[in-house]
């Protein structure tokens, strides 16, 4: 059914990065509801010298896992990998 297909969508970013919430303030995100609760969040486009980040968020069961790659140049290189682990609560 079309609820139950809305409720298995992702929710959002949990804690959106600095990069991410820049990219945001300038209307420069892309971001991506997908089923099985993922949420993927990247910039529309690279501005050139400017950070970047890729953000995915999954929620499972009573957790959230959420990664985000930062990039600083065009050629997409690592500059970090950050993961954080969430405890969902329904208190």
């Amino acid at each position: 059914s079309p609820k139950e297909a809305s409720s298995n969508l992702g929710i959002g970013i949990a804690d959106p990065h600095p990069y991410l919430k820049a990219s945001i303030l300038v209307d420069n995100i892309f971001e991506l509801r997908l089923p099985g609760r993922i949420t993927c969040a990247f910039p529309r486009f690279l501005q050139p010298n400017t950070p970047n980040v890729f953000s995915l968020d999954w929620q499972f069961g009573s957790g959230r896992t959420q990664i985000d790659r930062v990039f600083e140049r065009p050629d997409a290189s690592l500059a970090s990998f950050e993961v954080t682990d969430l405890l969902v609560r329904d208190d």
